[in-house]
């Protein structure tokens, strides 16, 4: 074989090859865009589509299992997720501001305070890749992207590649007509039961490693100044909170006091309920865990978080 014909159907392969990643990756995002399930970020399309609010609470499984609207008033959201933190959630308010769909009065943020520890930022990046399909359009998501390794600018040459977490789900859940949806509100409760006390006990061991790295990281606090000026600008009002927890890790008291007063420059409310004495808290029954109150005990933390907010 010429030199000339390798070289015309090395040509023609990588034409090939270009084309059809071009075609499924833009199979892949008709399917994303249109998914409203409870996989590929569905919750936040279904929020960005068809769904608006006067008061939205954002952050971890401790606001989504934490936080029930029906307690908080009939125009409050719940837009919390499992395993992710403040990087992602910093994303998810530019996507809503970008979109038009920030709430109406009120942003309540749920900031994990070891989210602080530098030695967490490996796992706050990593949290963003589940937004990737907007790496060309949102510089905030590529930007967190990018900080993984120059490599990362090379694999988002290929428009299948942003849907390489779940493309797959997007295609096969379509054809088999699996789609659980999110309840209306947000709110997924812990049902109480007799295994929380066992999950308590074994939490209250795991939950208290060392923590290696004290060194704060800026750039959390560079969020938190991004997430007010959007608010500033869109005449919201910002209030942070970090959930409450059957028992505090003793080192989190230094993230929290920087938190603090981090907030009062910024003049953001800062309500700190790990070190609130909530009346009921103190009954392990409550918990689900050492760190998410399960049903019973999250009807106290919302009444007397409605209180706090509204005081």
């Amino acid at each position: 074989m010429t030199l000339k014909k390798i070289l015309y159907r090395s040509i023609l392969f990588l034409g090939m090859l270009i084309l059809t990643d071009q075609l499924v990756g833009y199979i892949l995002d008709k399917k994303y865009q249109s998914n409203l399930c409870n996989f590929a970020n569905g919750e936040v399309n279904e929020y960005i589509k068809y769904k608006s609010c006067d008061t939205l609470f954002i952050g971890s499984s401790r606001v989504l299992n934490m936080i029930d609207p029906a307690v908080l008033g009939p125009k409050t959201t719940n837009l919390g997720k499992q395993q992710k933190h403040n990087y992602y959630h910093t994303c998810i308010v530019d996507l809503l501001a970008k979109n038009n769909k920030l709430p109406k009065k009120t942003l309540i943020l749920n900031l994990e305070v070891c989210d602080l520890f530098m030695e967490n930022e490996p796992s706050l990046i990593n949290q963003v890749n589940s937004l990737k399909y907007y790496y060309t359009s949102n510089e905030l998501v590529q930007s967190f992207i990018n900080k993984q390794g120059w490599q990362e600018r090379l694999k988002f040459l290929s428009s299948t590649y942003r849907h390489n977490s779940s493309g797959l789900l997007l295609v096969t859940n379509s054809l088999e007509g699996v789609c659980l949806n999110y309840p209306s509100n947000g709110y997924f409760p812990l049902e109480p039961s007799v295994y929380d006390s066992i999950r308590l006990a074994r939490s209250l061991m795991e939950d208290f490693d060392p923590i290696v790295n004290k060194r704060f990281n800026n750039t959390i606090f560079k969020n938190i100044s991004f997430v007010k000026s959007i608010c500033d600008k869109n005449e919201i009002q910002l209030i942070i909170i970090d959930a409450p927890y059957y028992k505090v890790h003793p080192e989190y008291k230094m993230a929290s006091i920087a938190i603090e007063k981090y907030c009062s420059k910024k003049d953001i409310r800062f309500i700190d309920f790990k070190y609130e004495k909530i009346p009921g808290l103190e009954n392990k029954n409550n918990w689900y865990d050492n760190m998410h109150t399960n049903k019973n005990g999250t009807k106290i933390y919302n009444q007397y978080l409605k209180q706090k907010i509204y005081q």
